[in-house]
Parts: C-alpha cells; sequence; structure tokens
C-alpha cells in the first residue's frame, strides 16, 4: 500500500470481538500532507474557523478542509497564514488551492472558510470575502459564497445580485451543495440576490442554480410574491437529490407566512422543491413547540426532525425535544422509550437518516431508549423505523451496557447510505480493547456485524492518539471517516504539533456476510460505488 506515494509497511491492530469477528484497524492517512510529501503542514489544518468538519465525496477519494498551512501546494501565498480552502486528491496523492485568485497565480486576497465538496468531488461550495476569486466580484468586502470546479480550476460567484456584476450587498454564508455541483444552498442578508421584494432584513435562504445562473429565493411567503416575514429568520438547511434536474431542500424557520395561516409562533420545518415548487410545512400549523434542525434522505422520501412539540404524535409526554421522522404517510416519533408507550426519559435530537431510508441515528441521554443504559450521559442510537428496533451505537466493547463516558456526534455525513455505518465520537475508554487516554476519538460503529472499531489507532496499534480526534464524517459509502486530530502519533510524517487532517478506512468494508442484507440494500453490497460515484479510490 502506498501513502503520500511513498511505500510504508501497513500497520493495523488485530482486535478480537465478542461475536467471534475480527477486525483490522488500518492506521489513519495523513491528508494535510506538505507539498514534498515528507511532512504535515506548516500550520493548522482540518477544522479552523466555522467547526465546519473536513468534507469528503462519497466515494472517499476527495477531501476537502482549511488550513493556515503555507506549504501545502507550490502556489504562491501572499495572504500569509489567513485561511485558505484545499482539495486533496486521495488516489493520486495531489493537493490543491480551492480559494486561488482568479488568474490562478496564487491563493486569493483576504481568505476562505466554510468549505463543502460535492458527491462526485468534483465542486466545492465555500465562503470568502476576498475581491479576487472572480472577475465580477466587487461587493466591497461582504462575505460572498463561491463554488470552484476543482477539476477546470474555475470559480463561480454563487451569491450574485441579480443585476449582474457584481456580488450582493450584504453578507452570504452556510453553503450547501448538490451531489453534481449543480446547485448550492446558502443563506444571506443581501436583498438583491433576487428581483423580489425583500424588507425582512433577516437571513433568507437561496439557491444557485449553476447551469442557469440563476438565483432562486426559498423563503417566499406563501404566495411568492416577496420574502417572507418574521423574526429572527431561516437556519439548518440541508438537501436531497438523487442525481437529476431536482433538487429538495428543507430547513427550520421561524417566519410566519411561509405557508399560509402558520399562527403557532414557533420555529417549523419545511421542504421545497427546486426548480419550480412551493414551501410546504412539515410538522404542521398547529405544532406547539419548536421544530428544528431537519434531516432529509438523499431520494428526498423522509425528513427526520427534533421538536419540543407534544402534539405530533399520541404518544409523547416527556416535555422536552425528541427525534421525530415524516416518511411521506405521517410523523413517526423516532425516539421512543424501549417499551413503545411514551417518548424517552429525556430530550434527544435526530443527528442522522440514511439515504435509502429506514434508518434514523440520534443523540440522547435518555435511560430508557434500550434496556442497556446505564451511565446516565449523552449516547448515540440508531433506529430502524419500520420494525421499530432502536439499537444502542455508543455500547462497551461486550455490548452489555452502554460506554462509560459521554459520546457525540458534530457534523452531517455521519450515517451510510445504507444504514450499515454511523460514525461518532466518543470521550469513553470501554468501548473497544485498545483506546488508552481520556481524550475524544473518533469510532465507527458496524450495524451489521454488531461490532465498534477505533478510527485513529496510534502508530503501534496498541492504542488511541495521544490527543483529541474529533470532527468526523463518513463518506456515503461508509467506506472512508475523515477527521481532525492534535495528536501527534497517527502517521509517521506528523510533525508539526498542529491540528491536521486525516483519513482512515473502515474495516470490513466489503464484507457482507452478516445479518439481513435486504435492511442495508442500495447498491454498495458487491463492494462497488454502484450508481453514487464517478471515480473509485
Amino acid at each position: 500500500m502506498r501513502y503520500h506515494g511513498l511505500s510504508i509497511f501497513f500497520l493495523a491492530a488485530l482486535i478480537t470481538l465478542s461475536d467471534g469477528h475480527l477486525v483490522w484497524a488500518q492506521q489513519p492517512e495523513l491528508v494535510s500532507i506538505n507539498q514534498l510529501g515528507n511532512n504535515s503542514g506548516n500550520y493548522i489544518s482540518g477544522t479552523v474557523t466555522t467547526g465546519r468538519s473536513p468534507g469528503i465525496s462519497d466515494d472517499g477519494r476527495w477531501v476537502t478542509f482549511e488550513s493556515r498551512a503555507t506549504d501545502l501546494v507550490a502556489l504562491p501565498d501572499p495572504n500569509g497564514d489567513t485561511v485558505d480552502i484545499f482539495v486533496r486528491d486521495m488516489l493520486n496523492n495531489q493537493t490543491t488551492v480551492v480559494s486561488a485568485n482568479s488568474a490562478g497565480a496564487a491563493t486569493c486576497n483576504s481568505g476562505a472558510h466554510d468549505p463543502v465538496i460535492s458527491g462526485d468531488g468534483c465542486w466545492v461550495a465555500f465562503v470568502s470575502a476576498a475581491t479576487d476569486l472572480v472577475a465580477e466580484d466587487t461587493s466591497g468586502g461582504h462575505s460572498n459564497v463561491f463554488l470552484r470546479d476543482v477539476v477546470a480550476g474555475t470559480t463561480y460567484l454563487a451569491s450574485a445580485a441579480y443585476r449582474g456584476g457584481f456580488g450582493g450587498n450584504d453578507d452570504s454564508a452556510s453553503p450547501i451543495v448538490s451531489r453534481d455541483g449543480r446547485w448550492v444552498i446558502f443563506k444571506s442578508e443581501a436583498d438583491d440576490l433576487v428581483d423580489l421584494p425583500d424588507a425582512n432584513t433577516r437571513d433568507d435562504l437561496f439557491a444557485w442554480d449553476r447551469i442557469t445562473n440563476t438565483v432562486h429565493l426559498i423563503t417566499t411567503n406563501s404566495a411568492g410574491t416577496a420574502a417572507a416575514s418574521g423574526y429572527p429568520g431561516t437556519f439548518a438547511p440541508t438537501l436531497a437529490d438523487p442525481l437529476g434536474q431536482f433538487v429538495t431542500v428543507v430547513f427550520a424557520s421561524t417566519f410566519t407566512d411561509i405557508v399560509a395561516n402558520d399562527n403557532n409562533g414557533v420555529s417549523d420545518v419545511f421542504r421545497r422543491t427546486l426548480p419550480g415548487g412551493s414551501n410546504q410545512i412539515i410538522n404542521g400549523i398547529l405544532a406547539n413547540g419548536d421544530s428544528t434542525y431537519p434531516l432529509i434522505s438523499s431520494d428526498g422520501g423522509w425528513v427526520a426532525f427534533t421538536s419540543h412539540a407534544d402534539n405530533l404524535v399520541g404518544i409523547d409526554l416527556n416535555l422536552t425535544y425528541d427525534c421525530f421522522v415524516d416518511d411521506g404517510a405521517g410523523i413517526i416519533l423516532v425516539s421512543s422509550n424501549a417499551a413503545g408507550t411514551d417518548s424517552g426519559n429525556d430530550h434527544s435530537a435526530c443527528a442522522g437518516v440514511n439515504g435509502n431510508r429506514g434508518f434514523v441515528v440520534f443523540g440522547s441521554p435518555a435511560t430508557n431508549l434500550v434496556t442497556t443504559d446505564s451511565n446516565l450521559d449523552d449516547d448515540i442510537f440508531i433506529r430502524q423505523v419500520r420494525t421499530g428496533q432502536t439499537s444502542l451505537v455508543s455500547a462497551n466493547a461486550s455490548g452489555t451496557d452502554s460506554a462509560n463516558n459521554y459520546s457525540l456526534i458534530r457534523d452531517l455525513s455521519i450515517i451510510s447510505s445504507n444504514g450499515r455505518f454511523v460514525v461518532f465520537e466518543s470521550f469513553a475508554t470501554d468501548i473497544e480493547s485498545i483506546n488508552s487516554d481520556t481524550a475524544i476519538d473518533v469510532y465507527v460503529r458496524d450495524h451489521c456485524l454488531g461490532t465498534t472499531t477505533l478510527m485513529d489507532p496510534n502508530l503501534t496499534g496498541a492504542g488511541s492518539g495521544n490527543n483529541e480526534s474529533d470532527h468526523a464524517r463518513l463518506s456515503r459509502d461508509g467506506r472512508w471517516v475523515v477527521f481532525s486530530s492534535r495528536a501527534t502519533n497517527l502517521d509517521s510524517t506528523d510533525n508539526n504539533g498542529w491540528i491536521d487532517t486525516f483519513r482512515s478506512e473502515v474495516p470490513n468494508w466489503g464484507d457482507w456476510g452478516c445479518g439481513d442484507l435486504s435492511l442495508f440494500s442500495d447498491g454498495f453490497e458487491d463492494g462497488t460505488m454502484g450508481a453514487w460515484s464517478t471515480v473509485a479510490p
């Protein structure tokens, strides 16, 4: 096997599991490596500014990340240790600058942040106040949203004013991008991005269509004649795009006129299909509590969301937030107690829904969601919605109880498309047998084999890294994990003492000799990329 263009000895730790399976924990690979390939970059790389995790393409080949390092590429870096955006091709061991100026001769003049990569790995959206990324950006230093064609080396201005020739008249932020790079969804306080009245002075949600070079206002009023109104605005969008012309966006908003008769005075969850389409409310206009942070399956069929409302289903008596899913036929309580008679005995929050539907991941400190949870701390769970079965993801190594410390999920992209693999982070020391410290570590749970693997083992394979690893994401096929880490003993070429970005391969990814395969069927069973990816690593 070759890492960074250098032949190295394959390092792994052999772990014997309670069910007799053997898991090889492969050594993490340094992503934020310098241009010479002999050391990590000379400054921090990974999650630097906004808290957004490094991004990874569906097949795991392409990884994007923020960095203050100046030696990752040969391109001049006149902005110094200002944050720039990079993408690394893990197949060809090549790093390129995403936030390059319009001439491609150097990094941009004001840095960039908040990168997100398309599923096919060919496009990266990001935020920057730089004025030399594209020729037409004369927005006077406001932050704008851009889209970079990684293959062609071309950058587009997504948050452009509708009159053309310049960026919007206020800040734009928080982009997400469709799998084929056609659509970029972002929020903005600018009021000149579309030719519709926009007097709410709040963040609105917009969609830029790269093919038609058109910006669409998503958060319109119910008549579609102007921007919606209310306070404080719109947040937390996610999207579904089963490779085609259309894309479905879900989002939460406190605006009061996105749909008619929405007088409940709380945050609601909405969905809209583009191009065309109108906004539809998910949680209903009679919901009596805030509904937030929606997640949508990649085919658009399911929407999971977190809500404080207690009138969405008939068995929700805990008076706190719970996780729900709208399966198209109605709303289902996901964070149900083990007996199925009520919601859990503490709050819960949705964290992920798989691509072909069926599984929802959520976090909760509740102790009655499963019969083996006694740690009185936050844990991660996965619910097979059709059967009503909840399983503990953050279980201890023997599977007899929850882990001995709390576990969490920070970002999207934490469950594989087929629902088999879930990535999470934990401070626990008893999830598997080789964790040697109390720092936070990254794990992957194989829901099919019933095994959990430490994804940040040290160079000896006999323990975890010597510092925290976090901000993890999972490739859509479930094969690769990307994360940030302060550890200095994960890779022999990491000597900078700063946070770096790493990629690890999930063991047994191609092993389908387990469980009921009909539960995990989505085209990955034969170990190929199926229709999800254009290139396999």
